[in-house]
């Protein structure tokens, strides 16, 4: 699958403007052809879940990120 398929499942299924989805996704692209590392936390709209994404940088290429799903407390 391609990257930009799953960030935009992703950025649709989280908690922020509908109307800025492309932007949101545009924004995530840019930030992996950069190299550099990442961290973001989502909320999900389907079940109240926060989703924390921690994306390195592979040496000689490619990105290697990680989620975790947390219930959110009360």
């Amino acid at each position: 699958m391609p990257i930009e398929e799953l960030i935009r499942y992703d950025v649709a299924h989280s908690d922020g403007p509908p109307n800025e989805i492309e932007n949101r996704v545009q924004k995530r692209i840019e930030r992996l052809k950069s190299g550099l590392s990442h961290k973001f936390t989502r909320k999900t709209l389907d079940d109240g879940k926060v989703i924390e994404m921690i994306g390195n940088p592979l040496p000689g290429g490619g990105f290697v990120t990680s989620f975790s799903r947390h219930y959110r407390s009360r």
